[in-house]
């Protein structure tokens, strides 16, 4: 996308060009897509052809402003505010994360355990492998001693650091859909002690065990088998975390 603005001259007509982060794949260009345009395009790395000519398809005039918003394919994930997301890249990969907002362009803005890396001085001069950082909360204090910075502090218990913004000790990251799964795994011991110490307003301790997908929901009065020991029986009650049978 670059390259085909650093390329491109007023007698192009380029009006816009732009990639959507959880559209992979694609770059869209609002342009009168003549001679100047295929020749433009022919010039840039990475653009995919088909005997020789670029591969390009026309947008619909009503499909403008679809294109600028991934909340439909967020809402047909699954994903909503107050449900529980894994990660699977990055530093925070294995992860569960808090979905805090739902961000119509860029995707998902999840709560998380901090995992911050350490200040160079503090690193290791010759690490064998990349070491992930352990999840800590995130407390002002122990920043400015560590980092030698003071956080700024933007209201009750938010703070910025390090260009995130951090809320009772909880760090919000903006997610594409290529980054995150909608989770039906259980939180670790750790990150459930960590989110249960946060005290963060909206997510309250039933939170902290994500439901199961739909396929292990149990109903009263249905049959089931024990797999420690294969022995069956009914269910008698329903919980949000356990049967009781």
């Amino acid at each position: 996308m670059l390259s085909l603005i650093q390329l491109a001259w007023p007698e192009h007509e380029l009006c816009a060009v732009f990639m959507h982060g959880s559209i992979r794949g694609h770059v869209y260009l609002e342009a009168k897509m003549d001679c100047k345009i295929g020749d433009l395009l022919r010039l840039i790395p990475g653009v995919i052809r088909s005997r020789g000519a670029t591969i390009k398809t026309c947008m619909e005039s009503s499909d403008w402003k679809a294109i600028l918003s991934v909340l439909d394919a967020i809402v047909t994930r699954g994903f909503a505010v107050g449900k529980w997301a894994l990660v699977f890249k990055g530093v925070y990969k294995g992860d569960l994360g808090y979905v805090s907002r739902i961000e119509p362009w860029e995707g998902v803005t999840l709560l998380l355990v901090p995992r911050l890396c350490p200040p160079p001085s503090l690193k290791c001069k010759h690490p064998r492998t990349p070491s992930v950082p352990d999840p800590a909360l995130f407390q002002p204090g122990s920043i400015q001693k560590i980092y030698g910075i003071t956080p700024s502090k933007q209201a009750h218990e938010t703070y910025c650091f390090n260009g995130f913004v951090f809320e009772h000790g909880l760090i919000l990251k903006p997610f594409d859909l290529h980054s995150i799964l909608l989770a039906f795994v259980l939180m670790s011991p750790t990150l459930t002690a960590l989110f249960a110490e946060s005290g963060y307003p909206s997510i309250p301790l039933s939170a902290l065990i994500p439901r199961p997908p739909l396929e292990m929901m149990f109903s009263q009065g249905e049959k089931v088998a024990v797999l420690s020991s294969w022995e069956r029986g009914i269910v008698e009650a329903v919980h949000r975390d356990h049967v009781e049978v």
